[in-house]
C-alpha cells in the first residue's frame, strides 16, 4: 500500500474513533473512552507519519509516535496531553483504572482529538484531500 492511501486508511479509522468519541460523552466507563481517544490519536500519528513517508511503528506507545514526529520537524507540543492515555491500550483496558485516575475531560479531549486529525487531514497533498 502507497504511504498515502495508508495515511488515507489510517485517518479514515481515526476519524470513526473521533465519531465514536463523540456518542460516548456519558453512561460509558472511562476505560472504553480512554481507549478510543488512544485509538483515534495513534491512528492519527501513524497516518501523520505516512505522509511523511516513515515507516511508522507498530506500538501502541503514542510518546514513541510523537517524538518520531518531532524527529520529522513536525510540532507536537499541542498534543503532548495525549500521551497520558497510552495506558488505556492494555492496562487499563483489562486492568481497570486506578481510583486515584483524575477523571477524563470528555469534551476537551474530543476537541482536542478533532483538531489532530483535522490536522493531520490538512497535511495531504491537496488532490488528495478528499
Amino acid at each position: 500500500m502507497s504511504d498515502l492511501k495508508c495515511a488515507r486508511a489510517l485517518l479514515q479509522a481515526a476519524e470513526r474513533d473521533l465519531l465514536a468519541l463523540k456518542g460516548m460523552m456519558a453512561g460509558v466507563p472511562e476505560e472504553a473512552f480512554g481507549f478510543h481517544v488512544r485509538q483515534a490519536a495513534e491512528k492519527s500519528f501513524k497516518a501523520w507519519l505516512a505522509l511523511r513517508g516513515e515507516t511508522y511503528p507498530l506500538t501502541h506507545n503514542l510518546e514513541l509516535l510523537l517524538d518520531r514526529l518531532a524527529d520529522q520537524g513536525v510540532a507536537t507540543r499541542p498534543f503532548a496531553g495525549l500521551i497520558g492515555y497510552t495506558p488505556y491500550a492494555v492496562e487499563f483496558c483489562y486492568e481497570g483504572i486506578p481510583s486515584n485516575t483524575e477523571a477524563i475531560d470528555r469534551e476537551g479531549t474530543i476537541a482536542l482529538i478533532a483538531v489532530l486529525t483535522e490536522q493531520v487531514r490538512r497535511e495531504f497533498p491537496a488532490a488528495a484531500r478528499a
